[in-house]
């Protein structure tokens, strides 16, 4: 079934899989056209609901703080029980993330993003049809006019440290928060900001290049052209911000620190205004605040992670991550393979992510990836002249709950 109730709900393994997949597939000989043309179906349908307000929840305008809403679900028994005009997540901050009070909103709309960019090089003519709808999710997250009347400049950015905040206007007791705005994840960010520069060298080609003989089609050319420029700048920007104040390096002799020495964790769970934490919203096990700045795992994390990075972190991660079942169990032991393979190990990260039960790319932390999206990142990690030394592996039971073929589950420290 295709979801269409919460903004987030785009990220589950299914539409995951087929945008990561979809495209490396069609340049080898595994799939038929029939296939190819399913899958973008499937893809195209689960894009489509978001863009033409057929969603159970959908996006609406609000006119008071410029930007689009998701008019939100309350569930009762795994459904929706409301409907338009009755829009729980304009009265719940803690439903949909906060989407109703713009919380999360790049976070959220870079994956519808990066989906439409998908389908849209398959399909030019959704591409066209849709223009407008997707660059309003565009214009809602990172808008470059000063002269539009519906949207704010750059809602998310913050240009003078180069990252972006994913608080929005949802207060603690009708009280701003005290350590003003934060943002988690970091790597969704620079997600959110890939995706509207994939998106417009999509919608490039789809306009004909900008040498159409139609001029409105050149303009959309140009256009597309500026959104993909403004996604690039907007993606660089945000990798070089988060590996100077999310990725923690210590010793490094290149890089001026900017934390104290008594801070040893190799990563910033959660950075606000006047506080840098090691922890998240919903943890603060070592792997959650690890495994929140690493997902997902698309094209660009590998510009994303250094190696340098990865090697400091990955001991302190994968100690977490085999201390307590339930990173296994959550699927925040995936990010943890993809960097073991960063670190010179990949056909162990392969081997150990085949073991997992099909489970984890279902639960919190991996329904990101699939188990297919994570296999792709392992196997075309770039070679490492000195992998990291680890032990050997160690073997943690999956609890039987969560069992399906797989007995166990392999974690690897160092």
């Amino acid at each position: 079934a295709t979801p269409t109730t919460d903004t987030f709900d785009l990220n589950d393994p299914s539409q995951r899989e087929l945008k990561m997949i979809v495209e490396e597939c069609r340049k080898v000989d595994l799939p038929s056209d029939e296939v190819m043309r399913d899958a973008v179906d499937r893809l195209r349908r689960g894009v489509e609901v978001w863009l033409n307000g057929t969603a159970e929840a959908p996006f609406l305008y609000d006119a008071k703080w410029g930007g689009l809403v998701s008019c939100g679900c309350a569930y009762d028994n795994g459904t929706c029980t409301n409907v338009l005009p009755d829009c729980p997540s304009f009265s719940d901050p803690g439903l949909n993330f906060g989407n109703g009070f713009f919380n999360d909103h790049h976070f959220h709309y870079g994956y519808h993003i990066y989906a439409a960019a998908v389908v849209a090089n398959f399909d030019l003519n959704f591409g066209r049809k849709y223009f407008e709808p997707v660059l309003a999710m565009i214009r809602d997250i990172a808008n470059p006019s000063t002269n539009d009347p519906y949207f704010p400049e750059f809602r998310q950015k913050d240009w003078y440290l180069g990252s972006s905040w994913a608080s929005g206007i949802a207060t603690l007791g009708g009280q701003p928060y005290l350590n003003g705005r934060n943002q988690e994840s970091s790597s969704e960010s620079i997600a959110a900001y890939e995706a509207i520069s994939l998106y417009g060298a999509v919608m490039v080609h789809a306009w004909g290049d900008g040498v159409s003989s139609d001029v409105k089609e050149n303009n959309n050319a140009k256009t597309a052209t500026r959104v993909r420029d403004m996604g690039r700048l907007l993606t660089a920007t945000e990798i070089r911000s988060a590996a100077r104040y999310w990725h923690v390096l210590h010793g490094d002799v290149n890089t001026r620190p900017i934390y104290p020495k008594i801070y040893k964790p190799s990563a910033v769970g959660m950075m606000w205004d006047t506080m840098a934490q090691f922890q998240t919203w919903f943890g603060s096990a070592a792997y959650l605040a690890y495994g929140i700045q690493l997902i997902p795992l698309t094209s660009v994390s590998e510009r994303r992670d250094s190696l340098n990075w990865a090697q400091q972190m990955y001991p302190s991660y994968a100690e977490s991550c085999e201390s307590d079942p339930n990173c296994a169990v959550q699927g925040w032991s995936v990010a943890q393979l993809a960097m073991l393979a960063t670190v010179g190990h990949p056909k162990w990260a392969m081997e150990t992510a085949e073991s997992l039960p099909l489970s984890v790319f279902e639960s919190a932390g991996g329904n990101g990836h699939s188990l297919t999206n994570t296999l792709w990142y392992i196997a075309t990690r770039r070679a490492v002249a000195e992998p990291l030394v680890l032990k050997k592996a160690k073997i943690v039971p999956v609890p039987s709950s969560t069992k399906e073929k797989k007995e166990t589950k392999v974690t690897i420290s160092s």
